[in-house]
Protein backbone atom coordinates (compact mmCIF):
# COMPACT_ATOMS: atom_id res chain seq x y z
CA UNK A 1 0.00 0.00 0.00
CA UNK A 2 1.46 3.39 -0.94
CA UNK A 3 1.22 6.55 1.12
CA UNK A 4 -1.52 8.00 -1.09
CA UNK A 5 -3.80 5.03 -0.44
CA UNK A 6 -3.19 5.29 3.30
CA UNK A 7 -3.91 9.03 3.24
CA UNK A 8 -7.11 8.45 1.26
CA UNK A 9 -8.33 5.91 3.79
CA UNK A 10 -7.45 8.23 6.65
CA UNK A 11 -9.43 11.05 4.98
CA UNK A 12 -12.34 8.67 4.44
CA UNK A 13 -12.31 7.70 8.13
CA UNK A 14 -12.24 11.38 9.12
CA UNK A 15 -15.15 12.15 6.78
CA UNK A 16 -17.23 9.26 8.12
CA UNK A 17 -16.58 10.24 11.75
CA UNK A 18 -17.57 13.86 11.07
CA UNK A 19 -20.79 12.79 9.36
CA UNK A 20 -22.24 10.56 12.04
CA UNK A 21 -20.71 7.19 11.09
CA UNK A 22 -18.01 6.46 13.69
CA UNK A 23 -15.13 4.30 12.45
CA UNK A 24 -11.56 3.69 13.47
CA UNK A 25 -8.42 2.76 11.56
CA UNK A 26 -6.37 -0.29 12.49
CA UNK A 27 -2.60 -0.18 12.10
CA UNK A 28 -3.06 -1.77 8.66
CA UNK A 29 -5.31 1.20 7.73
CA UNK A 30 -8.31 -1.05 7.27
CA UNK A 31 -11.49 0.88 8.11
CA UNK A 32 -13.62 -1.03 10.62
CA UNK A 33 -16.89 0.05 12.27
CA UNK A 34 -16.83 1.00 15.93
CA UNK A 35 -19.24 -0.34 18.48
CA UNK A 36 -20.70 -3.74 19.17
CA UNK A 37 -21.63 -5.85 16.16
CA UNK A 38 -24.52 -8.28 16.64
CA UNK A 39 -25.34 -10.86 13.97
CA UNK A 40 -27.68 -13.79 13.69
CA UNK A 41 -26.25 -17.24 13.04
CA UNK A 42 -28.94 -18.54 10.67
CA UNK A 43 -29.45 -22.09 11.91
CA UNK A 44 -33.21 -22.88 11.76
CA UNK A 45 -33.46 -25.09 14.85
CA UNK A 46 -31.73 -22.47 17.01
CA UNK A 47 -33.76 -19.44 15.92
CA UNK A 48 -37.33 -19.98 16.98
CA UNK A 49 -40.26 -18.90 19.12
CA UNK A 50 -42.58 -21.51 20.61
CA UNK A 51 -45.41 -22.00 23.11
CA UNK A 52 -44.87 -23.29 26.62
CA UNK A 53 -47.36 -25.44 28.52
CA UNK A 54 -47.83 -22.63 31.03
CA UNK A 55 -49.27 -20.36 28.34
CA UNK A 56 -46.11 -18.27 28.13
CA UNK A 57 -43.82 -18.28 25.10
CA UNK A 58 -40.12 -18.99 24.65
CA UNK A 59 -37.52 -17.32 22.44
CA UNK A 60 -34.32 -18.95 21.19
CA UNK A 61 -31.82 -16.85 19.21
CA UNK A 62 -28.43 -17.92 17.88
CA UNK A 63 -26.13 -14.90 17.95
CA UNK A 64 -22.59 -13.73 17.22
CA UNK A 65 -21.15 -10.65 18.94
CA UNK A 66 -18.00 -8.75 18.00
CA UNK A 67 -16.65 -5.87 20.10
CA UNK A 68 -14.86 -3.15 18.14
CA UNK A 69 -14.90 -0.91 21.20
CA UNK A 70 -11.70 0.48 22.68
CA UNK A 71 -12.72 -0.40 26.25
CA UNK A 72 -14.34 -3.27 28.10
CA UNK A 73 -18.08 -2.95 28.62
CA UNK A 74 -20.65 -4.60 30.82
CA UNK A 75 -24.03 -5.15 29.21
CA UNK A 76 -26.69 -3.74 31.50
CA UNK A 77 -29.87 -4.63 29.66
CA UNK A 78 -31.41 -6.58 26.79
CA UNK A 79 -34.63 -5.97 24.89
CA UNK A 80 -36.32 -8.34 22.44
CA UNK A 81 -39.15 -6.77 20.44
CA UNK A 82 -41.52 -9.02 18.46
CA UNK A 83 -43.81 -7.56 15.77
CA UNK A 84 -46.75 -7.34 18.18
CA UNK A 85 -47.48 -5.26 21.27
CA UNK A 86 -47.88 -6.25 24.91
CA UNK A 87 -44.93 -8.61 25.31
CA UNK A 88 -42.95 -8.86 28.54
CA UNK A 89 -39.73 -10.65 27.59
CA UNK A 90 -36.85 -11.35 29.96
CA UNK A 91 -33.73 -13.50 29.81
CA UNK A 92 -34.06 -17.03 31.14
CA UNK A 93 -32.22 -17.59 34.42
CA UNK A 94 -29.89 -20.55 34.80
CA UNK A 95 -30.49 -23.38 37.24
CA UNK A 96 -28.76 -22.28 40.50
CA UNK A 97 -28.04 -25.91 41.37
CA UNK A 98 -25.81 -26.23 38.29
CA UNK A 99 -23.78 -23.01 38.59
CA UNK A 100 -20.80 -24.81 40.11
CA UNK A 101 -20.72 -26.99 36.97
CA UNK A 102 -20.76 -24.08 34.51
CA UNK A 103 -24.48 -23.45 34.42
CA UNK A 104 -27.51 -25.09 32.83
CA UNK A 105 -30.50 -23.48 31.09
CA UNK A 106 -33.85 -25.23 30.69
CA UNK A 107 -37.07 -23.78 29.30
CA UNK A 108 -39.77 -24.55 31.91
CA UNK A 109 -42.13 -27.32 30.89
CA UNK A 110 -39.88 -28.20 27.95
CA UNK A 111 -37.10 -30.67 27.22
CA UNK A 112 -35.08 -27.98 25.41
CA UNK A 113 -31.98 -27.31 27.51
CA UNK A 114 -28.37 -26.21 27.01
CA UNK A 115 -25.16 -26.10 28.99
CA UNK A 116 -24.06 -22.68 30.22
CA UNK A 117 -21.05 -22.70 27.87
CA UNK A 118 -23.47 -22.63 24.91
CA UNK A 119 -25.57 -19.71 26.19
CA UNK A 120 -24.90 -15.95 26.18
CA UNK A 121 -27.38 -15.09 28.94
CA UNK A 122 -24.68 -14.66 31.58
CA UNK A 123 -22.82 -12.15 29.41
CA UNK A 124 -26.01 -10.31 28.45
CA UNK A 125 -27.18 -10.05 32.05
CA UNK A 126 -24.01 -8.22 33.12
CA UNK A 127 -22.33 -11.11 34.94
CA UNK A 128 -19.31 -10.90 32.63
CA UNK A 129 -17.46 -8.10 30.85
CA UNK A 130 -17.07 -7.94 27.09
CA UNK A 131 -13.50 -6.96 26.24
CA UNK A 132 -12.22 -5.26 23.08
CA UNK A 133 -12.07 -7.68 20.14
CA UNK A 134 -13.99 -10.36 22.03
CA UNK A 135 -16.24 -12.26 19.61
CA UNK A 136 -18.46 -14.67 21.56
CA UNK A 137 -21.22 -16.65 19.92
CA UNK A 138 -23.98 -18.68 21.47
CA UNK A 139 -27.65 -18.91 22.27
CA UNK A 140 -29.93 -16.30 23.79
CA UNK A 141 -32.78 -17.87 25.75
CA UNK A 142 -35.72 -15.71 26.84
CA UNK A 143 -39.25 -16.05 28.18
CA UNK A 144 -42.30 -13.93 27.39
CA UNK A 145 -44.98 -14.06 30.07
CA UNK A 146 -47.53 -13.43 27.30
CA UNK A 147 -48.58 -16.08 24.76
CA UNK A 148 -47.96 -15.93 21.05
CA UNK A 149 -50.96 -14.16 19.46
CA UNK A 150 -53.62 -16.48 18.03
CA UNK A 151 -53.28 -15.04 14.54
CA UNK A 152 -49.63 -16.17 14.32
CA UNK A 153 -49.58 -19.59 12.66
CA UNK A 154 -47.31 -22.57 13.00
CA UNK A 155 -44.19 -22.32 10.79
CA UNK A 156 -44.64 -18.60 10.22
CA UNK A 157 -41.52 -16.45 10.09
CA UNK A 158 -41.31 -13.34 12.25
CA UNK A 159 -38.68 -10.63 12.63
CA UNK A 160 -37.66 -9.54 16.12
CA UNK A 161 -35.36 -6.71 17.11
CA UNK A 162 -32.62 -7.48 19.62
CA UNK A 163 -31.14 -4.48 21.44
CA UNK A 164 -28.43 -4.53 24.11
CA UNK A 165 -27.52 -1.61 26.38
CA UNK A 166 -24.19 -0.92 28.04
CA UNK A 167 -23.55 0.93 31.29
CA UNK A 168 -22.87 4.21 29.44
CA UNK A 169 -26.34 4.27 27.93
CA UNK A 170 -25.24 3.15 24.46
CA UNK A 171 -27.44 0.72 22.57
CA UNK A 172 -26.66 -1.77 19.80
CA UNK A 173 -29.33 -3.49 17.74
CA UNK A 174 -29.85 -6.18 15.14
CA UNK A 175 -32.77 -7.94 13.46
CA UNK A 176 -33.34 -11.68 13.88
CA UNK A 177 -35.70 -13.87 11.86
CA UNK A 178 -37.37 -16.62 13.89
CA UNK A 179 -39.46 -19.64 12.96
CA UNK A 180 -42.73 -20.09 14.86
CA UNK A 181 -43.34 -23.50 16.41
CA UNK A 182 -46.90 -23.98 17.69
CA UNK A 183 -46.70 -27.75 18.19
CA UNK A 184 -47.50 -27.39 21.91
CA UNK A 185 -50.75 -25.60 21.06
CA UNK A 186 -51.63 -28.23 18.45
CA UNK A 187 -51.00 -31.02 20.97
CA UNK A 188 -53.13 -29.24 23.58
CA UNK A 189 -55.96 -28.84 21.07
CA UNK A 190 -55.80 -32.53 20.13
CA UNK A 191 -56.03 -33.53 23.80
CA UNK A 192 -59.05 -31.29 24.28
CA UNK A 193 -60.73 -32.74 21.19
CA UNK A 194 -60.09 -36.30 22.36
CA UNK A 195 -61.38 -35.51 25.84
CA UNK A 196 -64.53 -34.01 24.35
CA UNK A 197 -65.09 -37.02 22.08
CA UNK A 198 -64.97 -39.44 25.05
CA UNK A 199 -67.44 -37.47 27.12
CA UNK A 200 -70.83 -39.19 26.90
CA UNK A 201 -73.80 -36.83 27.20
CA UNK A 202 -76.14 -37.58 30.09
CA UNK A 203 -79.29 -39.40 29.13
CA UNK A 204 -82.54 -37.65 29.73
CA UNK A 205 -84.93 -39.64 31.90
CA UNK A 206 -87.99 -40.81 30.11
CA UNK A 207 -91.26 -39.84 31.68
CA UNK A 208 -93.20 -42.72 33.25
CA UNK A 209 -96.39 -43.60 31.39
CA UNK A 210 -99.27 -44.24 33.81
CA UNK A 211 -100.97 -47.64 33.41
Amino acid sequence: MNNLQAEEKARMALYLNENGCPVQLESSHRVIPQGLIIKQIPLPLYNMIFDLDSGASAYLLDAYLKSNLARPIRIEGVQIEPPWKGSSISLLEDDPRERANGGFYLFPGSTLAFQGSEVLNGLLSGKLKLKPRDDPEGLIMAIDSQPIPDDVSDRDRIDVKLTVFDGAGNEFSSEFRLCVDRSAVRARQRKEEMRASFQTPRRRRRALIPT
